[in-house]
């Protein structure tokens, strides 16, 4: 039995310098998930957005494997000692009773003491992992020990434009067991062992067997009104022999579960077991296994009362039980769908194989990125208007990083929404309706801000939001949980909103059969865009020459370490393409007074970009005295990148978009601008193998060392950056700059499926598990508009 070709394939026995051991996440999306390593060991937790994320391995969770007959083990059999990482360098004898042989599948303890008398015969090196969200494979070659070779598959319901099962908090794993050995038969069983709280302890109040059709498992029920219920079970016939145990005591040595393992390869009555026999006539079976967990509300600790809500998914099920049925009788469905949507992408040989597993695996943040999403209460749906996306797709929140604990951040989420935008567009509309309906609002509870200093209102009027909130307060009531700067006068965040806002109109509906309308959304946002743009233009235009400026003493923008001063490219150009998307939204409404007027403010911004940034070659990063104004800033085009992938042909980008822009952003321009940050950003830094460095000076030949974040590659931003690459041409630029990233965070740090913010030259990580990242979806729609206009050429 054979790997697929396609994903990010580690060895079982690497050791990564960060000690990390990453794999894909099991479950749907907005539920919680679980955390599932390459070598098979459950290792963290997120379901309750209060208690965000629960680290360590719980090796009561484990897959137990017992064999009779087969591979004979040698003479050393009953001494044999696997020393390795699997047993954090313990030995780990693999046990030999009488008649039955027991390993677990996962050796990785939290303590020594866990269950003392489980062992773990596998070596490391004999095991092999494949990830390609939303699922993986793992190889565990024992032929040497039991004649039996086995690949665990774990499918998660993370399904593109299906807003049902994508939903359900579930993890399916299909065992493919083969006998290779010479013996004439074996028998084998297989166990799934589960404890409800990821702790080693079993602390819901009632523990049931169940049967459901063909389906066996245990349900943990737990009966406080936010707790989580847990159900594990498996596929099985009349005909099979299936034993359940509702209950063991997972806090002492773990004997009775072994000792009835090696007595007759059966539980004594906790976890589900499957046995069957194999032989050289019969070497394969399939074993089909889930676990599903239901936490159907959320309550926000520090909320009012009544401020809770339904899990999406109790939409269509009540309990884990329901879900663990529903998804073992479905799962090949959703593998159909899987396959319908990645396949073309993995069979295309004009991608490059890396960037395959590169575009699939970043999207682990849609699911694992502490996600909630909900269903609207009753009394909220009788007041949404007709077409509001949120009738019908619910409120989605999810953070900006795993230690970064705000929701929705709106400066970050901009780049991630390209992954939203074309994968799940009904979140995306619910997301931007959210932020647009924060921001005539005001908090007037008075705020510490630890970086730039001062006691300030909260959240101002006519604002866009830096944030949804905190999962410890009142998300969506209670905003801007982000406490370093007053985010009122960063100059990206309004700007940011008006573009999104446009993409989102123009990208977000023609796969939508059903819900939402178009003009309603658009009509919904147009006088927050008004709101903000008027803003900028009375606050920040402080000279009226149509270019905003960017304070000389604090960091305003999404780079908030890093000071620009008076116009700056990053913002310049957000600006000039934002006053871009008011010309348009305001055509398309049919306000001639707004379309002249952002029309004329566009001119006068762009000829105010040109002569005070442009320097012959790019955009200097901003209008300070001395060398630090010539520094070459990697995300100066972020404002036309969101303009581009909106486009719904690539041919007519020269009207629909350079014309307007120019001379600011013409063709030639642009491609001087992505030579000159490859040339020096990409080529100049790491030996051309980390992406793109935030920013760099050509005075010194270096990276700019001003701050901290300029030094920086932000991976998030170097996807996007690529995309425009893409866009124009530059394929070999594009693909260079992008695997920097991948290689150095799945294949030289260990950091996969928790892609970091930033990377640093000395080996270090910032705020690893972020949103940003998801923008290599970007890259995908970059390449299909190419690939378009191509097509349409021939024709």
């Amino acid at each position: 039995m054979e790997l697929p070709e396609f994903g990010w394939r580690v060895k079982g026995d690497v050791e990564f310098a960060q000690k990390r051991r990453p794999g894909v996440p099991i479950g749907g999306i907005g539920g919680g998930t679980i955390g599932r390593s390459f070598r098979g060991d459950f290792c963290r937790r997120q379901i309750n957005p209060a208690s965000i994320y629960k680290y360590g391995p719980a090796f009561s969770d484990n897959f137990l494997l017992s064999v009779k007959g087969g591979q004979s083990l040698g003479k050393h059999s009953e001494e044999k000692a696997i020393r390795g990482s699997h047993g954090e360098g313990s030995t780990a004898p693999l046990v030999s009773g009488e008649k039955w042989k027991v390993t677990t599948l996962a050796g990785q303890r939290k303590n020594k003491s866990d269950l003392s008398k489980w062992n773990c015969g596998v070596s490391p090196g004999n095991v092999e992992y494949v990830g390609l969200f939303p699922r993986s494979w793992t190889r565990y070659d024992l032929r040497q020990e039991f004649g039996l070779v086995l690949i665990c598959r774990q499918i998660s319901p993370v399904l593109p434009h299906n807003y049902k099962d994508s939903s359900l908090p579930v993890g399916v794993f299909v065992w493919d067991v083969e006998y290779v050995g010479d013996e004439e038969s074996v028998d084998v069983s297989l166990s799934f062992s589960w404890t409800d709280d990821g702790n080693g302890e079993n602390s819901c109040s009632e523990h049931q067997a169940f049967e459901d059709n063909q389906v066996r498992g245990l349900l943990f029920n737990d009966s406080s009104e936010f707790g989580t219920s847990y159900a594990i079970g498996m596929m099985a016939t009349n005909k099979d022999e299936v034993t359940l145990l509702p209950n063991f005591d997972v806090n002492g040595n773990g004997g009775v579960v072994w000792t009835s393992l090696e007595k007759n390869g059966r539980l004594p009555c906790g976890a589900v077991s499957l046995a069957f026999s194999l032989s050289r006539e019969t070497r394969f079976r399939t074993i089909e296994m889930a676990v599903a967990w239901h936490n159907p509300r959320v309550k926000f600790p520090f909320a009012s009362a009544d401020a809770n809500c339904t899990r999406r998914h109790v939409r269509w099920f009540s309990s884990a039980k329901e879900i663990i049925t529903y998804s073992l009788a479905n799962y090949a469905q959703w593998e159909s769908e899987i396959d319908a949507w990645q396949n073309p992408i993995l069979k295309d040989p004009k991608l490059p194989t890396w960037f395959k597993s590169a575009l699939f695996n970043e999207l682990y943040y849609v699911a694992d990125g502490g996600a909630v999403w909900v269903d609207c209460d009753r009394e909220m749906t009788s007041k949404l208007e007709d077409g509001d996306p949120r009738k019908e797709f619910g409120r989605f929140l999810y953070l900006e990083s795993h230690e970064y604990i705000m929701y929705n951040t709106v400066d970050v989420h901009f780049y991630a929404s390209a992954s939203f935008g074309q994968l799940w567009p009904g979140l995306e509309l619910s997301m931007m309706v959210d932020v647009a309906e924060a921001v005539p609002v005001q908090d007037k509870s008075v705020v510490w801000y630890h970086s730039s200093g001062g006691r300030l209102q909260r959240k101002y009027v006519n604002s866009v939001p830096h944030d949804l909130g905190c999962p410890g307060e009142n998300p969506w009531e209670k905003t801007n949980a982000y406490l370093s700067h007053n985010t009122a006068e960063w100059k990206d965040l309004n700007l940011k909103f008006v573009l999104e806002s446009y993409r989102a109109y123009s990208t977000c509906f023609p796969s939508l059969e059903q819900g939402p309308n178009q003009t309603w959304f658009l009509a919904k946002v147009w006088p927050m865009c008004l709101s903000v743009m008027r803003k900028a233009e009375d606050h920040w235009d402080k000279d009226k020459d149509g270019m905003i400026e960017n304070d000389p003493h604090h960091p305003d923008q999404t780079y908030d370490m890093w000071v620009m001063d008076g116009p700056s490219a990053y913002c310049g150009i957000l600006w000039v393409c934002s006053l871009f998307s008011m010309w348009k939204m305001a055509g398309v409404i049919g306000d001639e007074e707004e379309s002249s007027k952002y029309a004329a403010l566009m001119s006068k911004a762009v000829g105010a970009l040109d002569a005070q940034l442009w320097n012959g070659s790019y955009y200097d990063f901003d209008s300070s005295s001395g060398d630090r104004r010539r520094t070459i800033i990697a995300d100066q085009l972020s404002g036309l990148w969101s303009l581009l992938i909106g486009l719904e042909s690539w041919d007519r980008a020269s009207v629909a978009i350079e014309a307007p822009l120019s001379p600011a952003l013409t063709r030639s321009r642009i491609e001087s601008i992505l030579k000159t940050v490859f040339e020096n950003n990409v080529e100049k830094w790491m030996g051309g193998e980390m992406g793109a460095v935030n920013g760099f000076s050509p005075v010194s030949g270096r990276p700019d060392i001003t701050a901290a974040q300029a030094e920086e590659t932000w991976t998030g931003v170097n996807y996007a950056l690529a995309s425009i690459m893409l866009l124009y041409g530059m394929d070999r630029e594009a693909f260079q700059t992008a695997k920097g990233i991948y290689t150095t965070v799945y294949d030289k740090s260990g950091l996969g499926f928790q892609t970091p913010e930033a990377l640093t030259a000395d080996k270090y990580y910032r705020a690893p598990g972020y949103m940003r990242p998801l923008s290599i979806w970007s890259m995908h729609t970059a390449y299909c508009l190419r690939s378009q206009a191509k097509e349409e050429a021939k024709d």
